[in-house]
């Protein structure tokens, strides 16, 4: 996951292997800083310490933003309490720690896959996969700036058969906030694209509703916003051949302003875009044209 701060600097966090012992298949989360040419600021920083108590420990999945201050906000999936629960933490620009590890869920059943984004205001936005009732639901929850909540955590669908893949949240000029994910509770009961939009405290303003109907897979969205706040979506479709990569735009209510439009005609994966200031969207994924699986923009 990576963002990028006011004077161009890229942060970076991901799950990684390195700390492995005796082949435990430990994942921990790291970050990096870059300057804008790519070169080191900040070398790989171990920011996770998994319980000795279990015979291994995951964290998995991690989400990050930064905010106007350029301090670094990252959440994650772990598994040190022996369940999968949220957790978050926040540096400084430089990576120092701010707060320490905080975990956000405290139900019994799996909480993974968040997502996360910050407001003008510096608050976090957060959206994950919630097994707490047996089902799988989107829920949301909003921090201030210090990691305290401000809104406790909600249901933001009522699909019980959302699919085991990550939302995606983005937060538009006006502060609300705009999520997708995948079900397969639509048209094709197989896999669809679900969206919906809150307002700054997670409020309804838009309920969920459908914004794919093929007879296919339609699985993995991600989404960001436009400065006059229309949203972008991309997302896999898996057809009877190859997966390939599509991306539809919305009004800030939700409705169509361009319909499904193919992006790749090889086997295509796991895509993400972002919009820059001057509206241009930029879309990279993962495809093997080539017979093996590479980056492609």
């Amino acid at each position: 996951s990576l963002g990028i701060d006011s004077q161009g600097n890229v942060h970076i966090a991901w799950q990684d292997l390195r700390d492995e012992v005796n082949f435990n298949n430990n994942r921990e989360i790291y970050y990096t800083k870059l300057d804008n040419n790519g070169n080191t600021l900040v070398d790989d920083l171990r920011l996770t310490f998994g319980s000795a108590i279990l015979p291994y420990s995951f964290t998995l999945n991690p989400s990050l933003a930064i905010d106007a201050q350029g301090n670094v906000h990252v959440v994650w999936e772990d598994y040190r309490s022996g369940d999968w629960e949220i957790y978050y933490k926040k540096l400084d620009n430089n990576g120092n720690t701010l707060i320490n590890d905080t975990r956000l869920t405290f139900a019994i059943g799996d909480s993974v896959y968040p997502s996360l984004g910050i407001d003008s205001q510096g608050n976090v936005h957060v959206t994950w996969i919630d097994r707490r009732s047996g089902y799988r639901y989107v829920y949301y929850k909003k921090l201030d700036n210090n990691g305290n909540t401000l809104v406790n955590e909600r249901v933001v669908n009522f699909y019980i058969s959302v699919l085991n893949f990550p939302p995606s949240l983005a937060i538009d000029a006006q502060g609300n906030v705009h999520v997708v994910w995948t079900t397969g509770t639509g048209v094709s009961g197989y896999g669809d694209i679900f969206y919906t939009k809150l307002d700054n405290n997670g409020n309804t303003l838009v309920n969920a509703m459908e914004i794919t109907y093929t007879s296919s897979y339609s699985q993995n969205p991600f989404l960001d916003a436009d400065s006059q706040g229309d949203i972008y979506v991309v997302w896999e479709e898996h057809t009877n051949g190859p997966s390939n990569i599509y991306y539809k735009k919305l009004n800030n209510s939700g409705g169509t302003l361009i319909n499904d439009t193919r992006l790749t005609f090889n086997q295509s994966y796991s895509p993400s875009l972002t919009v820059d200031s001057q509206d241009n969207v930029y879309f990279v994924w993962m495809g093997s044209i080539t017979g093996y699986r590479d980056i492609y923009y």
